[in-house]
């Protein structure tokens, strides 16, 4: 009988920690992300097309975005060193990050996926990805559109 010890392999792996900074705090995750998370990540994005939809009526638009924001802090918190979780969520309100635009939580979420696939996130027609080594946030787009905020996705 075939037999793999996926526990035995994962605690003989040497921790491959990255770190980024927010809020004056310094946190953790590692490279190899759990399941969980990823599947929560590809859950809310497999909601954007209901988000994106011409058809869907505003509280179906509205329902959609809450769930791919709640997978979002889903799969932070999921990939976060154990210890950092609370922290992190005290260090979101201290500096009251926006979800979107320029250094918001959705470019934090673009740059954890990159740094743990080793390469950019980028569109199609984007011919020139940056490079995800920096400690920076990588300015590249995603492959996926950004969510919307509530008050521009439900149509008036």
């Amino acid at each position: 009988m075939a037999h793999r010890d996926f526990d035995a392999a994962r605690a003989e792996r040497t921790a491959d920690l990255v770190s980024f900074k927010l809020g004056g705090e310094r946190f953790e995750f590692d490279r190899q992300i759990p399941a969980e998370p990823m599947l929560a990540m590809a859950r809310a994005a497999r909601l954007q097309p209901n988000i994106a939809s011409q058809n869907a009526t505003p509280e179906e638009v509205a329902e959609a975005i809450a769930e791919a924001y709640a997978l979002t802090a889903d799969f932070i918190e999921g990939i976060l060193v154990p210890d950092d979780v609370d922290r992190f969520r005290r260090a979101l309100r201290v500096s009251r990050m926006r979800f979107e635009g320029p250094d918001g939580l959705l470019e934090l979420v673009q740059w954890l996926v990159e740094e743990t696939v080793g390469r950019p996130l980028v569109s199609a027609s984007d011919s020139s990805p940056e490079s995800s080594t920096s400690s920076e946030p990588s300015k590249a787009s995603s492959s996926q559109p950004a969510l919307p905020s509530p008050s521009e996705a439900v149509p008036s």
